[in-house]
């Protein structure tokens, strides 16, 4: 009935309808209740600095040799997680998801590390906090040191993300390590401790067809991550790429993915969220695969929108949600840490009164 509905009143294709409902079914389980939604929430911090920016990102990450004001964006970081904090306690709620992007918050060195781990505790950290995630998606900034931080501090999901196991692609789109570190760092997170690793992987980038990408997806596979996201490229607003016009591979997009579902599926992943994107090539979506049992609850609920999580930081966006009608409004940060910096007490504010109107 579901899938006919799909099919003939939305035009969905068959395989799209039927991978649809799969993950529909599968999200079920992890999509809070009312009574669950008023308590609970989610948050997300954003770190807007990266070790050098990849020619296809439109995501808040500016070169720190280029961009300086680092200390002056984490102090303000640091008062707008503590104020924040403050007010969920006062307001009874719970968070038990948090999740660490940017940019690329590894960037940080140790002691800011330690800074941001102790200010998240008692008022956003707590023992009901289940998933925290830390985006280290670039391997040349993992540190055994920085690493021994997170998951003293309760992080218990990391993302390591190649995008790519194929040397020449990484130089092209403007990574500063190779596949062999890649490997490195992912033996050094798994050492550490750490039981979920995510890697990311991305299809038709520049001079990569179906052989290279099914060759980077077995390599990662051989690794043994216990999550993949399988992302398809897009000409993002704000990319070098975009603003350059550079050119991409420019063969079938579905001839490009070839039997990724197949591989994925026959290795013990299954797919469990997915999403769309402005921009994307061809009639595709991103999708996240996981081993049972390890399906991001961060992930299944920002895209179905069934649970508020706030934004702090720099480029954030805050998604409340009203569980009685479940409708949603949202709240954008600014992407330019200066500009972040000198609006952060109406930005705290602002989420608060959001905040309260939904308790």
């Amino acid at each position: 009935m579901i899938q006919r509905e799909l099919e003939d009143k939305y035009l969905v294709m068959p395989e799209k309808a039927e991978l649809l409902i799969d993950v529909a079914l599968r999200n079920r389980p992890y999509l809070p209740n009312r009574e669950e939604a008023v308590r609970f929430i989610g948050v997300y911090i954003g770190i807007p600095f990266c070790p050098s920016r990849c020619y296809y990102c439109s995501f808040p990450g500016y070169p720190l040799q280029h961009r300086p004001g680092l200390s002056e964006f984490f102090q303000a970081l640091i008062y707008e997680v503590r104020q924040t904090g403050q007010a969920l306690k006062e307001l009874n709620l719970v968070v038990d998801n948090l999740y660490i992007g940017g940019g690329t918050p590894t960037v940080l060195d140790a002691p800011l590390w330690d800074k941001l781990l102790d200010s998240l505790q008692g008022g956003i950290l707590g023992p009901e906090t289940t998933e925290f995630t830390v985006e280290a998606g670039r391997p040349d900034t993992l540190k055994p040191e920085i690493l021994n931080l997170l998951i003293n501090g309760g992080v218990n999901r990391i993302c390591v993300n190649p995008q790519t196991m194929n040397d020449k692609t990484l130089i092209r789109i403007g990574r500063q390590h190779d596949a062999q570190m890649i490997r490195d760092a992912f033996a050094m997170v798994r050492h550490t401790g750490f039981k979920h690793i995510n890697m990311d992987l991305i299809v038709g980038l520049p001079e990569e067809g179906r052989t290279e990408f099914e060759q980077s997806l077995r390599e990662v596979l051989r690794l043994g991550p216990e999550s993949i996201t399988v992302h398809h490229l897009s000409r993002k607003r704000g990319s070098t790429w975009q603003m350059q016009e550079v050119d991409v591979n420019q063969d079938p997009i579905g001839q490009m993915v070839g039997n990724t579902d197949e591989i994925m599926v026959k290795a013990g992943y299954l797919p469990y969220y997915l999403y769309r994107q402005k921009y994307m090539r061809g009639n595709q979506e991103n999708i996240g695969y996981a081993r049972p049992g390890s399906f991001s609850k961060y992930n299944i609920r920002i895209i179905e929108e069934r649970q508020t999580i706030i934004g702090l930081g720099g480029g954030a966006a805050s998604k409340f949600v009203n569980p009685n009608n479940w409708t949603l409004t949202t709240l954008y940060h600014p992407k330019d840490p200066a500009t972040y910096i000198n609006k952060v007490e109406g930005l705290i504010n602002a989420q608060v009164d959001k905040l309260r109107a939904l308790s």
